[in-house]
């Protein structure tokens, strides 16, 4: 009888180089699952990467299109604004003023018959008075200095304005005029002008430009956006909430300031213009408003935007408080 032993050798088991069979697969089964699980994580490896590079592509695609989709935006909303502003680009209501008051009417005609013989553009207005609406009648017998932009009035109602206000220094508060003839023809809601109306906006226009160093914010920009946005009341004044809220949509913020020529002086020193808003006096005999540049020698230098007169003048606190009804100092946002 064979025993165990002998039968499958000195381990008691079985042989036959069937040991070192198996182990020679157990090694080889182990290295292809290693190889293959090498190779799984360099595919997922590769598939990071192009999941990366998809949603790195993605990113950017969704970047682009989404500031696309903010210009268009952007792009629409002063696109009806301007719409509002420019219901009809050709001039046959775009600007048109209201003609209410014969009687006042009667009145500015008959003062540009007395002004006829000082000078000749007078009497082209006369000749052509039914073209001229009571307002720009009313403007060149207040202001003689509008008296080029009112004679050509008939030609340039309802023009499309200037896109920018030309050459800004950053720190320096350009002087802009209403009644300049790059914008003061656009009209400022639907019965008004900037050249009649638009000395809150232009102010506004002044003290962005100079603060910001942005040369496209005109008064006809500023117009229009005060138009769109209810700063321009039913009586065709602008409304002080433009000097605050408003402002903002331009970069400025604005503060109201208190009537004292110290901290007037301290806020101008500081680099920051203030827009006051004055009462009957030596600027209007109703309401306007104009901006403090500058102080120096006890004088505050004004830009008057309906004056280059007023505004090549210097002006003293006590010239100015009695005239002023409210201040407000401007900085950048």
């Amino acid at each position: 009888m064979v025993s165990e032993k002998d039968f499958f050798g000195k381990s008691g088991k079985e042989d036959n180089g069937m040991t070192s069979d198996l182990t020679a697969d157990k090694e080889r089964l182990t290295n292809e699952r290693r190889k293959r699980k090498q190779l799984e994580r360099v595919r997922q490896v590769e598939r990071t990467k192009r999941r990366l590079k998809r949603g790195i592509l993605s990113g950017f695609l969704v970047m682009v299109l989404g500031l696309g989709a903010i210009r268009w935006y952007q792009d629409r909303q002063t696109e009806e604004m301007w719409q509002e502003a420019y219901p009809d680009e050709t001039g046959s209501d775009a600007g048109q003023l209201m003609l209410s008051d014969p009687e006042a009417r009667a009145g500015y005609l008959d003062m540009l018959q007395s002004l006829a013989d000082s000078d000749e553009r007078y009497r082209q207005i006369l000749d052509r008075e039914e073209e001229y609406p009571d307002k720009v009648l009313r403007m060149v017998c207040q202001n003689e200095e509008t008296l080029g932009f009112a004679v050509d009035y008939p030609e340039m109602k309802g023009s499309k304005p200037a896109d920018t206000v030309g050459d800004v220094t950053t720190g320096v508060i350009p002087l802009l005029i209403q009644w300049d003839r790059r914008w003061g023809y656009a009209p400022y809601g639907s019965s008004t002008i900037v050249a009649v109306s638009g000395c809150g906006p232009t102010c506004i226009a002044m003290a962005a430009c100079g603060l910001t160093g942005r040369n496209d914010i005109t008064p006809a920009v500023a117009a229009a956006y005060s138009a769109a946005n209810g700063f321009l009341t039913e009586s065709q004044d602008t409304s002080w909430d433009l000097m605050t809220y408003g402002a903002e949509a331009f970069g400025i913020s604005g503060t109201e300031l208190g009537l004292d020529e110290a901290a007037m002086a301290n806020q101008l020193a500081a680099g920051h213009p203030i827009i006051a808003s004055v009462g009957p006096g030596d600027f209007t005999s109703s309401g306007h408003f104009i901006v403090l540049t500058g102080y120096e020698g006890g004088f505050f230098t004004v830009n008057d935007p309906n004056s280059l007169i007023r505004s090549s003048e210097t002006w003293s606190f006590e010239q100015l408080k009695g005239q002023i009804v409210n201040l407000w100092y401007y900085t950048l946002i």
